[in-house]
């Protein structure tokens, strides 16, 4: 989980959130991978605190 304070209060980003948001990222980067590759290491880095609770 990602907690930052602002002015209204608090920004917080859950750890699935993080994760998504992680997959996105690397999938900006355009790596030229062939698909057997690429898509499970964009799911892997999509669930990789998925076994983190929450709160956590």
């Amino acid at each position: 989980m990602i907690v930052t304070s602002h002015n209204d209060g608090w920004k917080i980003i859950t750890q699935r959130s993080h994760g998504l948001l992680s997959a996105m990222l690397a999938f900006q980067f355009e790596i030229d991978l062939p698909n057997e590759i690429m898509v499970p290491t964009l799911i892997a880095i999509a669930e990789h605190d998925d076994g983190v609770a929450e709160t956590e």
